[in-house]
């Protein structure tokens, strides 16, 4: 197993460990009658309710573990992060089990000095500064606010939608001669045609569009239009419109109200972000501008290499933190796969410069703030910090103590597929082509002739009723596609069917459709040697678990472990 591998199956034993309630160390609980399970749910909801989050229900050696980890932990095994969520009484046991186990692991990765590795200690520390830029960015976000004014607004130009024919025309006389023309008894649609014809516009085609998605010029002359009128021509971008105004309508629709909410809400948390690293910038740094701006890492002249080099100061912090040409670079250096040599060659890297910088201040000035304020000594940041330290240390100990004991063989691999072959079966493909019909008696005509030998080019060509190809509401691919991916209707139709045979289809009251069966692809097994990996990574991934299980065993011998929470409802 590869690296890539590996990383991936610790993920997702970290995570297992943390969250899954599947494999706990409690026995199934019987059979419950239905009244207890109700005085079951009641008391667990009592005891994970916010009002009971502090309270102990286990305790190993000197680390507690509340009430309100063991609702957290069973809320995201649940996939229910959202308050209120509820989770069953009957799992709380094994999920409180887990979390006993997994604090068992913690101490002993700490016991063998696993967090003073540097690369976890590393972790560690980043993990400490993230909390205190988290905390502090969440309480600045909390103030923000969204007036219900705006968001009525843009949520009126979201659902209100415009129905026009426009043209877009490169000179302004030859806009001004759309309704010169119209006006000498030509439509428009006739009008678009012949001055798509001359060369002298682009026909846009007609359709909604909503009025958030339009300039805000051509919404005005469409607002100013009569349906069935044209709007005076419009420059945008140097670009001239005029448009025939058909219809305006309003479609309601509660869940775009949600999005526009939220993109709002997305904004004006980007600018508070924005003013509040402003803020702290001016109060508690002093920042050589004129040096900033002179940066030019796309120069020959002095070069990234010399810049790298580079102890003049950029910025100096209230806490003596100071930001160098040098450590600046290097921090932009960060930012290019290739690095900042590569960038730069490529003229890219100097439009990065400002906006790296920000954030490079602004990390170090939400620490110093964060120090100022004390946030370390706060319940939320310890809290924080204990949460992701254990997940780090978990990970780390099953990593350095426990993966690389096991190991899955080429026979357990081979088993497992002998054992499991259906899952490893190519799904049966099928190639189509097809015409689309408004009615199905067309549709039906054509079949008959297209049986009968007519030539399905020619038929696709001249047969009557035919759907325009850019309303056709079903494509077919040129390359395969699977069966199980079919509509029910168009799968019910190929039944029995053989390369080269024609089928009907009726796909709805207005659209039917004369489907040939191209090629024929059976499902089939796969090669043992192409699933093996997939193979080898699932059953090293499973022997994960029980090996947890084994450790914590073992460490439970050697460990004081209390569980306070042991029934419910009685």
């Amino acid at each position: 197993m590869n690296a890539a591998q590996l990383r991936s199956v610790l993920r997702i034993a970290v995570a297992a460990a943390l969250l899954s309630p599947v494999v706990g160390r409690a026995a199934p609980a019987p059979e419950t009658p239905p009244e207890k399970n109700t005085a079951n749910s009641r008391a667990l909801a009592r005891i994970l309710s916010p009002d009971f989050a502090t309270t102990p229900v286990a305790k190993v050696d000197a680390e507690v573990i509340t009430a309100g980890q063991l609702a957290d932990a069973m809320l995201a095994a649940h996939g229910e992060h959202h308050a209120g969520a509820k989770a069953g009484a009957t799992d709380y046991r094994a999920t409180l089990d887990r979390l006993v186990d997994v604090q068992l692991i913690v101490l002993e990765a700490r016991e063998e000095g696993i967090d003073e590795l540097p690369k976890v200690k590393a972790a560690i520390e980043k993990t400490e500064e993230s909390k205190l830029k988290d905390i502090l960015k969440g309480r600045e976000l909390a103030k923000v606010k969204v007036d219900k004014a705006s968001v009525d607004r843009a949520y009126e130009l979201a659902v209100t939608e415009y129905r026009f024919h426009a043209l877009s025309i490169p000179k302004e006389e030859d806009a001004k001669d759309v309704a010169v023309r119209v006006k000498k008894g030509k439509t428009f649609d006739e009008v678009a045609r012949q001055m798509a014809a001359e060369q002298k516009a682009g026909d846009r085609g007609d359709g909604y569009v909503s009025a958030d998605k339009l300039a805000p010029a051509i919404k005005a002359a469409l607002d100013k239009a009569k349906p069935g009128g044209i709007t005076a021509p419009v420059n945008v971008g140097g670009t001239w419109f005029v448009a025939l105004f058909i219809e305006k309508r309003r479609k309601d629709d509660p869940k775009v109200r949600e999005s526009v909410e939220e993109t709002i809400l997305a904004g004006k948390r980007e600018e508070a972000l924005t003013s509040y690293y402003q803020a702290l910038a001016k109060k508690h740094a002093k920042i050589d501008k004129k040096l900033l701006h002179s940066l030019d890492y796309e120069a020959a002249k002095p070069g990234v290499e010399a810049l790298a080099k580079d102890g003049r100061v950029l910025a100096r912090i209230d806490s003596g933190k100071v930001v160098t040409v040098a450590s600046f670079t290097s921090e932009l250096d960060k930012q290019f796969f290739h690095g900042v040599e590569d960038a730069a060659r490529q003229k890219r890297a100097n439009q990065r410069i400002q906006v790296v910088f920000d954030s490079m201040m602004f990390r170090y000035l939400l620490v110093d703030e964060a120090n100022r304020q004390k946030l370390r000594d706060t319940d939320e940041y310890k809290k924080a910090v204990k949460e992701s330290t254990d997940r780090l240390l978990f990970g780390a100990f099953l990593e350095n103590a426990i993966l690389p004991t096991l190991q899955v063989t080429e026979a357990e691999g081979k088993k497992y597929y002998e054992d499991h072959k259906a899952e490893f079966t190519t799904p049966a493909m099928v190639r189509l082509d097809g015409l689309a019909f408004a009615q199905v008696k067309d549709a039906q005509a054509a079949a008959q002739k297209l049986k009968a030998g007519t030539d399905f080019k020619w038929m696709a060509q001249n047969a009557d009723g035919l759907v325009p190809a850019d309303k056709v509401s079903f494509q077919f691919e040129a390359a395969p596609v699977m069966v199980g991916s079919l509509p029910e209707g168009l799968a019910k139709a190929l039944s029995g069917a053989r390369e080269g045979d024609y089928r009907l289809w009726a796909a709805s009251d207005r659209e039917a459709y004369v489907v040939r069966l191209l090629k024929e692809i059976p499902a089939s097994p796969q090669p043992f040697a192409e699933v093996q990996e997939s193979i080898q990574k699932k059953l090293f991934s499973d022997k994960v678990g029980p090996a947890v299980k084994d450790w914590a065993d073992k460490l439970r011998k050697h460990h004081d472990v209390q569980l306070y929470l042991t029934k419910l409802g009685e």
